[in-house]
């Protein structure tokens, strides 16, 4: 694996050199666009309106739009300049209980891999918080961004995730917030009888992209010159007897459950 940044985790007085990995990676087949008529891949032009021609990379620059039309230029020295006024560090700010970041905030993960120099600073710092339950939060300069970080024991590893900052997160703007709704209690009391009998342990690695698998064996097929049967799936449509459905749901839950216990 090859780290995309090194720097310091801080706090208080102490300070863990580390390095930063991507800890995520799509899995997805990616499609090229290609003309219809000939299968040629389609080619992007940096094209300038004004000047009429094809702009190669090196004449490339970044502008911000202060103004209709009006720009203010920025080099990579500028970003640069930035970027070390801060320094190579993560500065933690404080340390919160897990429970209090919404996972709406939540945006990339990377894992935090310790200097030989800051293997014992980490360790106990990954103890610390294992056994006081809490997670780090603070501040990063990374891509040329600054982002509110926080750091959580993963097995015997840290993870670094960045988060959205508050002013980033878009306000729900619905007619249905608006509106007066009332429950019934024993529609509410059904739906928490449900929820308990398909609570359990959460496994990720049972689940598979079902939909990824399905559109590999299409392409598979189309290589050999077939066409694999596509399942139709069923109309689903909205309930309508909320009381009717929650009662046949527990049901069907409560014997699926049944037959996995007795092995039937």
């Amino acid at each position: 694996m090859r780290s995309l940044w090194k720097g310091m985790i801080t706090f208080g007085l102490v300070n863990i050199p580390v390095k930063l990995y991507t800890a995520r990676r799509s899995k997805r087949p990616s499609f090229r666009l290609l003309h219809k008529k000939c299968n040629t891949p389609l080619e992007y032009e940096r094209y300038c309106p004004k000047c009429k021609i094809e702009v190669p990379w090196e004449d490339v620059v970044r502008g911000y739009e202060y103004e209709k039309g009006k720009f203010v230029v920025l080099s990579d020295e500028d970003f640069e300049k930035i970027a070390l006024a801060k320094g190579k560090t993560i500065d933690v700010i404080e340390f919160v209980n897990l429970s209090e970041v919404d996972p709406i905030y939540l945006d990339n993960a990377y894992y935090i891999e310790p200097e030989e120099t800051g293997e014992k600073a980490y360790l106990v710092l990954l103890d610390a918080l294992k056994q006081t339950g809490k997670v780090a939060v603070g501040k990063i300069i990374l891509k040329e961004k600054e982002h509110i970080v926080l750091i959580r024991p993963y097995g015997n590893l840290l993870v670094l995730h960045t988060l959205f900052y508050s002013d980033e997160i878009i306000k729900p703007d619905f007619p249905f917030l608006l509106k007066e709704h009332k429950v019934s209690r024993s529609e509410v009391k059904l739906a928490k009888e449900l929820i308990n009998a398909m609570s359990g342990t959460l496994h990720l690695e049972k689940f598979k992209d079902e939909y990824r698998e399905r559109l590999l064996e299409l392409i598979e097929a189309k290589l050999k010159g077939l066409v694999p049967p596509i399942e139709v799936q069923r109309e689903v449509k909205a309930t309508e007897e909320l009381m009717k459905s929650l009662e046949e749901s527990l049901k069907v839950v409560e014997k699926k459950k049944h037959r996995k216990k007795h092995g039937k």
